[in-house]
């Protein structure tokens, strides 16, 4: 009960910090927090819940990027040759499976200041079905 406290607390301490960053406000509603806001004209809304941590953009990137965290089902994924980028980050690289199209695109945007964020979010949420886990996604 107390790591749960814990974990609510710290997921609202990040959304709090990203609604300053973005100057937005925070909606709380059925234990999920948002932060909806227009970015370079286009809607975004980041939520985070119990079961994790999502960024949804209401439009279709250039690029094609999923990123999984490191688990046997990752292991096993890269085992029978999924792709894996490996971007030259002694913490990043060993927690998450990284593909992408075009290849440079996704490592231009998965810079440092991007994979810290990531790791940071990532270390604040838990999926029940993955572990900590961040999910990006477009549409």
């Amino acid at each position: 009960m107390e790591a749960e406290i814990a974990r609510n607390f710290r997921r609202w301490d990040a959304i709090q910090e990203l609604a300053r960053f973005l100057h937005a406000g925070v909606r709380y509603q059925d234990d999920v927090f948002a932060v909806e806001w227009v970015c370079d004209g286009v809607p975004a809304r980041v939520e985070t819940s119990v079961d994790g941590m999502s960024a949804r953009f209401a439009w279709f990137p250039p690029v094609r990027l999923r990123i999984i965290p490191e688990t046997l089902a990752a292991r096993v994924r890269r085992f029978f040759g999924a792709q894996d980028i490996v971007l030259g980050d002694e913490v990043f690289d060993p927690r998450f499976l990284v593909q992408g199209a075009p290849e440079e695109l996704a490592r231009k945007v998965l810079g440092p200041p991007m994979r810290a964020a990531i790791l940071r979010l990532a270390g604040m949420t838990l999926d029940r079905r993955t572990g900590p886990s961040v999910e990006i996604g477009a549409g």
